[in-house]
């Protein structure tokens, strides 16, 4: 019988955590709606440059634990589905992420790239005005200055964490070299995890190498979305440069292995994979281990 255990590759920080160890898609509302337990909020992106005007106005939800504070928070950034389910409220994979982390004393900040700009998804269709490396990039960081402006917030002390379309941002976020980081923001994120981005345009980007901060990927072995092929071959590339980076690789997993409870298969109507489909849904061995892991990662990094 194959092992199911994670293929970890190793490039300096999962060493430190062992011992800690033992997307549908999304509708849109026409208007930000309430989501339980979280306050709406409204910040600039830093992506003047690309309007060629004022800075796109983004949405987004704060949850913070109880107390004044301050608190460590996590910055995250939806995959290509968006924030929202039919409901109008946070998926079911960002509202599970969002109440582990606040209960674990986190406060969690969702950045909504695409409503604001008119969008709902960008799966099914090529979204060029709403770009990883790009619009969202600068997203991140206009996130970040106003999350580091929040007296309740412990500037020093944020994670980026994405998924899939947002894991790409995440990539282009810690780059080497971007023009979307500005050069006053006081802090950079302390980790950034990625789960099941598309690695090839950081393979092309020699610029992107090695990332700004210790960077976090976890896949699924048999995910025919966004290859694991592909962040291996990255992770070799990282490693013969000496960067902060591990790789968490599932065997038998899917993208999106980690939504608490996503019934494996077949989407269709997919933009960037040359058959149209890809194959989705939960890992109950891989959502299990990663829930620890990312706990592990924060513990570490944030506190």
């Amino acid at each position: 019988m194959q092992s199911r255990r994670p293929i970890l590759f190793t490039l300096g920080i999962a060493a430190a955590l062992s011992s800690s160890l033992a997307s549908c898609a999304g509708v849109r509302p026409a208007a930000p709606r309430a989501i339980r337990g979280a306050s709406h909020v409204s910040f600039p992106s830093r992506d003047a440059a690309l309007t060629g005007g004022a800075p796109t106005q983004l949405d987004g939800w704060l949850l913070r634990p109880e107390g004044p504070g301050p608190f460590p928070a996590v910055l995250a950034l939806h995959g290509c589905a968006g924030l929202y389910g039919s409901n109008g409220e946070l998926t079911p994979r960002h509202r599970d992420w969002a109440e582990r982390w606040v209960s674990q004393g986190y406060a969690v900040l969702f950045a909504d790239s695409f409503t604001p700009r008119g969008a709902d998804e960008i799966c099914s269709r090529d979204q060029r005005s709403i770009r990883t490396g790009y619009e969202r990039n600068r997203d991140v960081y206009g996130a970040l200055e106003y999350l580091e402006s929040l007296p309740f917030i412990r500037a020093d002390r944020i994670a980026l964490v994405g998924w899939s379309n947002g894991a790409m941002t995440v990539l282009a976020a810690v780059a080497a070299q971007t023009q979307a980081r500005p050069a006053a923001l006081p802090y950079l994120p302390a980790v950034a995890i990625a789960f099941y981005p598309g690695c090839k345009p950081s393979l092309e980007r020699r610029e992107w190498m090695p990332p700004a901060v210790p960077l976090h990927i976890l896949i699924g072995e048999r995910d025919d979305w966004t290859p694991a092929s592909e962040c291996i071959e990255l992770a070799a590339q990282a490693r013969s440069a000496g960067a902060p980076f591990d790789l968490i690789v599932y065997p038998g997993a899917f993208h999106d292995f980690d939504d608490p409870a996503m019934k494996l298969h077949v989407r269709h109507h997919v933009s960037t994979t040359a058959s149209g489909t890809a194959t989705i849904g939960t890992d109950p061995a891989a959502r299990a281990d990663s829930l620890d892991r990312v706990a592990a990662i924060l513990r570490k990094a944030l506190q």
